[in-house]
């Protein structure tokens, strides 16, 4: 979706908000993993600046200003959502600090001058847990679809009319 963002930048077609809200998520995600990454080798190097205790700590104040950028960006969105001549490039950019700034507002009450270990080891759970997540979901859903599907099909096997209340189910879904 990115990419498709690009070649229509490049070729002079429509550019589609969605495209480019893609392209800027995942090249966000992407300067991210490459901070984790970068910290990873640096303990691969043996680097002493990556061995050095962290703590992360957001005075109050700072919270709630997060709090209003991220509704500023929200409703600057949504009041310019309809308008297609700007928001393929507008929303993409309000993207980022509406997703970001809450859950850095969240982290800082969260983590309120706790001790959250070294660089690399920060950074190594965030990557980690920005590529593995995904799968791990993935996997979540098909172990609950099989659970919902095996517990429909004893009850629908016993009923001649067993696609009849199949059809129920889902239209009560």
């Amino acid at each position: 979706m990115g990419a498709a963002a690009l070649a229509s930048f490049f070729t002079g077609t429509e550019i589609k908000a969605e495209q480019t809200i893609f392209l800027i998520a995942f090249g966000f995600e992407g300067i991210v993993l490459l901070a984790a990454a970068f910290f990873s080798f640096q303990k691969f190097l043996q680097k002493t600046s990556v061995d050095e205790e962290v703590s992360f700590s957001i005075s109050d104040w700072w919270i709630v200003v997060f709090a209003s950028m991220a509704c500023a960006s929200i409703l600057i969105g949504y009041q310019i959502g309809g308008i297609k001549t700007i928001n393929w490039l507008f929303l993409p950019i309000l993207t980022i600090p509406a997703i970001v700034l809450p859950l850095g507002a969240l982290l800082g009450l969260g983590t309120q001058k706790l001790p959250l270990g070294t660089r690399w080891q920060i950074w190594n759970v965030l990557g980690l847990g920005m590529t593995l997540t995904p799968f791990v979901l993935f996997t979540l859903e098909i172990v609950v679809a099989i659970f919902i599907f095996s517990a429909l099909l004893p009850t629908s096997s016993h009923n001649q009319n067993w696609h009849l209340n199949s059809k129920n189910f889902r239209s009560k879904l």
